[in-house]
């Protein structure tokens, strides 16, 4: 499939260092860029097609960060979607209880409100870009 196009709603965004490590930090807050939710008609699902964009995003996030001073990218996953940035590198803050817990408390939280969310986050450094 060949995207001419894509629309991206970026918003600016900023992460606490206490989410994202246990450690104090040099500076309390870091900039960062949050991007809107990501869906796929079910028709495409299963093909990558949301990782390639993910991939696009994320690159192009990397590109501008050089100029605007961008640590992370942040996103506000669905519960039931958490999965998907999880693979993508995306990380859930340091403040969530194990990793146990978690699960157990997304697919909770996510069979009471399909439309909760979770705040996660991608450190900018981890992301590649091919030649």
């Amino acid at each position: 499939m060949n995207l001419k196009f894509l629309d991206m709603y970026q918003l600016a965004d900023r992460i606490q260092c206490k989410t994202i490590t246990k450690k104090k930090g040099i500076y309390p807050e870091y900039p960062a860029v949050k991007i809107g939710r990501l869906a796929i008609d079910e028709k495409y699902k299963g093909i990558g097609l949301g990782n390639d964009i993910l991939d696009t995003i994320c690159i192009m996030i990397k590109k501008m960060s050089k100029k605007l001073g961008i640590s992370f990218i942040t996103v506000d996953a669905y519960c039931t979607s958490h999965k998907f940035y999880l693979k993508n590198e995306f990380e859930y803050g340091c403040l969530l209880n194990s990793l146990i817990a978690r699960t157990k408390k997304l697919k909770r939280t996510a069979l009471r409100n399909k439309t909760a969310s979770i705040h996660m986050y991608k450190d900018i450094r981890k992301i590649q870009i091919g030649n």
